[in-house]
């Protein structure tokens, strides 16, 4: 009886735990999608990206999941947003050191989206 109440237990805590942290993730790109619409300057985006990395690392980089799990797909989900804004950083670096300003907007758009499918995938209210 014992074991079968820590295995209920275990098995909707690590639930609960998930859905807090892929929803600790997914908020952190949410509030990197808003700088972005307002306005926002190299550094601060720099700074911003790499705080919101670190978020979405806590939740992709230690958690197990299972294989084609919807945990796996929410995670590989947050993961190709996160990378969309690194391709973004990316590319402004490059822009600035070229002197030829790129055109962000693709990147970040493609990166609303992808957060969009992505709070579907997660099931996140």
């Amino acid at each position: 009886m014992k074991k079968i109440i820590c295995l209920v237990f275990m098995t909707c805590f690590s639930g609960a735990v998930f859905a807090e942290t892929a929803k600790d993730a997914f908020v952190a790109l949410q509030k990197l999608e808003t700088r972005t619409e307002v306005g926002i300057n190299f550094k601060d985006y720099s700074a911003e990206v790499g705080k919101t990395k670190y978020t979405v690392d806590q939740f992709t980089k230690n958690t197990k999941f299972k294989p084609m799990s919807r945990e796996e797909t929410c995670a590989m989900t947050l993961n190709l947003a996160m990378e969309q804004y690194l391709t973004a950083l990316s590319s402004w670096r490059l822009g600035i050191e070229a002197r030829m300003p790129p055109n962000l907007s693709e990147y970040w758009s493609a990166a609303s989206d992808t957060l969009k499918d992505a709070k579907t995938r997660c099931k996140i209210k």
